[in-house]
């Protein structure tokens, strides 16, 4: 019965150790294009000190650094493209890891789906604005951290070793997607704020592939093909720019509202 035992307990330490350390516990938050926590301090710094998110309420009037973070929900860099339009890159077989930037801005999210836009200006990190769902219960483009992490954790475990991770944004095609660079291969995560229109699914995995047939279709004249138009040639959605006293502008895009708070340029 010992010797027995001894083989079971053999048998299964073998078992955990066949099994990669790395796909246990996979946190996105480890990897440093996708989250950095000293740089991240700055960013709540900023978030901290900007008045307008407390007037506007989407923080309550907590002065203290500890009342702000716990305000706070995920927080993650956003990378920006090098080539505007997604699928026309994907379209001429160009690498998403080509025109993926080195440049990123910050997103924070607050436990309501409040998006919070903090990129470095002059050197300092600064907030830029923030959006707001349309509703309690709408979609939006905020990465969720619990499936992407799933999804980690599964490619992790089936490749025996963990992949390139980092966000990017498709403004073009309002989604936001996660990257992921395997040993099979990039694939895809998209989050956007309108499902209903690009056809992805939130929190699904995708092949570059896939993903540039899906968007092909959905957005099927919407954008003009006129090079003299410019990307401006919308025909599916109008958007509505309000400036208020030249530092707060409000652009309804999408069935949601973003907020941008710029500084007032003095000559």
């Amino acid at each position: 019965m010992k010797k027995l035992s001894c083989l079971t307990v053999g048998a299964l330490l073998c078992l955990a150790l066949a099994i990669p350390a790395s796909a246990a516990d996979v946190d996105v938050s480890s990897y440093d294009d996708f989250f950095n926590v000293a740089e991240y301090e700055e960013v709540q710094e900023a978030i901290m000190n900007t008045d307008i998110l407390y007037e506007n309420g989407v923080l309550s009037n907590m002065q203290t650094r500890s009342g702000t973070e716990s305000q706070l929900k995920d927080a993650y860099k956003m990378h920006t493209l090098e080539q505007i339009d997604l699928v026309a890159a994907l379209q001429e077989g160009v690498s998403l890891s080509e025109i993926i930037s080195n440049d990123y801005v910050w997103i924070v999210s607050t436990p309501d789906d409040e998006a919070i836009r903090v990129d470095k200006v002059d050197g300092k990190w600064t907030v830029l604005g923030y959006s707001s769902p349309a509703s309690a219960d709408a979609a939006t483009d905020l990465i969720r951290m619990d499936t992407v992490n799933e999804e980690l954790s599964i490619i992790s475990a089936e490749t025996n070793e963990l992949p390139e991770v980092l966000c990017f944004e498709a403004t073009m095609y309002h989604t936001n997607f996660v990257y992921m660079d395997t040993a099979d291969g990039e694939v895809l995560i998209p989050y956007g704020s309108r499902p209903d229109l690009t056809g992805l699914e939130n929190g699904k995995l995708y092949t570059p592939q896939e993903v540039s047939e899906i968007l092909a279709v959905s957005f099927d004249g919407v954008y003009s093909t006129d090079e003299n138009a410019g990307l401006g040639a919308q025909n599916a959605e109008a958007v509505t720019t309000t400036a208020v006293g030249g530092v707060v502008a409000l652009i309804v895009l999408a069935g949601g509202a973003v907020f941008l708070i710029r500084k007032r340029q003095v000559h």
